[in-house]
């Protein structure tokens, strides 16, 4: 997360914050497609449509990374 200010990065673990009840500290290659969409569908629940789009994209960097750091082979495609 280099080059991202401390304000960017607070948000974005605030973010990541929403859906560790629901996949934990499991490696990202265990991780599957109904279950990240599970935690986009509790936080629109709540009205926060806004951040499940954010939250969702956040998701996408981050697979982008893991494949390219070797830590998962595929995107899920949210």
């Amino acid at each position: 997360m280099e080059g991202r200010a401390p304000k960017t990065l607070q948000k974005m673990r605030w973010m990541l914050d929403l859906a560790y009840p629901l996949i934990g500290n499991r490696p990202i290659a265990d991780l599957a497609a109904p279950e990240l969409l599970e935690v986009l569908r509790k936080v629109e629940v709540r009205g926060r449509y806004e951040t499940a789009n954010r939250l969702r994209s956040t998701f996408g960097t981050i697979y982008r990374y893991a494949i390219v750091t070797g830590r998962a082979q595929r995107d899920v495609d949210l």
